[in-house]
């Protein structure tokens, strides 16, 4: 494990599924189906092989700094937790 997720408590070998990736965006009430849609594709290529915990952290990392979009800090937070939280549970 590296430090990230020895300090997240999550093995940097799981990984999310196209499924369980739908599944918690289902679990954010204030995305709009728009938003959705625009999370899936903007993980799209990530999730061909499953989302791991380096690329969770990078894609919250670059939809935080991206203001061009209309997807809030809090949502994008949610979505951290949401994502983290699935990780954990494998």
């Amino acid at each position: 494990m590296g430090i990230l997720s020895t300090l997240l408590g999550v093995d940097d070998t799981r990984k999310i599924s196209k499924k369980e990736f739908q599944e918690k965006l289902n679990e954010i009430p204030e995305l709009t189906g728009k938003e959705k849609e625009y999370l899936k594709a903007f993980f799209e290529n990530e999730l061909e092989n499953g989302l791991t915990l380096g690329e969770v952290k990078q894609g919250i990392h670059k939809l935080k700094h991206n203001y061009n979009d209309s997807i809030t800090e809090h949502e994008v937070e949610e979505l951290r937790k949401k994502l983290i939280e699935e990780l954990k549970q494998k």
